[in-house]
């Protein structure tokens, strides 16, 4: 059966549970006296932080999701728009073809590649959006208005990637995580200082812990587009077969 997520992140996952859990059960509990309030609010503090925080980087995430798939909707508008050129002027195949060559170049390019690289792009973009401003000639109102669209279309391109980066780089401030992170620990020294030492007491506290760790976890994936970094170069790479690859002789 395939995993909803990927194995490694399944192990890390596994991993802190354990971790938190071993760790409740072997730490030395003083079980000082703290009062139901105390506890509530050190969680509270750490589980409003942290969604305020979620949202933020969800919100990110989507959005940069939708300008990737902005990008990859229009490059393929920019084949077809000088495919239709090309298929009503002979004298465009060769542009055409070049175009087509361009497009592959770029999409190939993010094969394998961190999506934090996702700049080293930039050259081929610019031969690309280069070539397309290279129509030898324009003959014919359609003509006129494909070439008008291949113009803006070529445009939303850039803007989206200017988009994308700007996306990818707005993560969370170091400030934000440092709260968050004292916030948490102060949660588990609360737990900790608090817990009689007692089987069933431990393993609340420990599962009190173990949530913490999970969330410090779910946040730092979210923020960090760990799952994106590898998925994005593939969209890019895989929209390689979406284009329509054989022309009309």
């Amino acid at each position: 059966m395939k995993l909803p997520i990927p194995a490694n992140t399944m192990w890390r996952l596994v991993g802190l549970a354990a971790g938190g859990l071993v760790f409740t059960l072997l730490v030395p509990l003083p079980g000082v006296p703290v009062a139901d309030s105390g506890r509530a609010a050190a969680a509270i503090a750490v589980f409003g932080i942290g969604l305020v925080f979620f949202v933020q980087a969800t919100a990110r995430r989507r959005r940069l999701r939708e300008t990737v798939a902005f990008e990859l909707n229009k490059l393929r508008r920019i084949y077809h728009l000088g495919r239709n050129m090309a298929a009503a002027d002979e004298r465009l195949r060769p542009w055409f073809t070049e175009l087509h060559g361009h497009l592959l170049a770029y999409l190939s390019s993010f094969g394998g590649r961190d999506f934090a690289r996702y700049e080293e792009s930039n050259g081929l973009f610019r031969r690309l959006s280069y070539h397309a401003y290279t129509v030898p000639g324009i003959e014919g109102g359609k003509q006129e208005l494909l070439y008008a669209d291949l113009l803006r279309t070529t445009g939303d391109v850039a803007e989206a990637r200017q988009r994308i980066v700007e996306a990818r780089d707005s993560r969370l401030t170091a400030y934000g995580w440092t709260v968050f992170l004292l916030a948490v620990a102060a949660s588990v020294l609360v737990t900790l200082e608090s817990a009689p030492d007692r089987m069933a007491d431990r393993l609340i506290a420990g599962a009190s812990i173990v949530l913490a760790l999970l969330l410090v976890d779910l946040l730092w994936e979210v923020d960090s587009l760990e799952e994106e970094r590898a998925e994005f170069p593939r969209r890019y790479a895989d929209n390689i077969a979406r284009l329509e690859m054989r022309r009309e002789d």
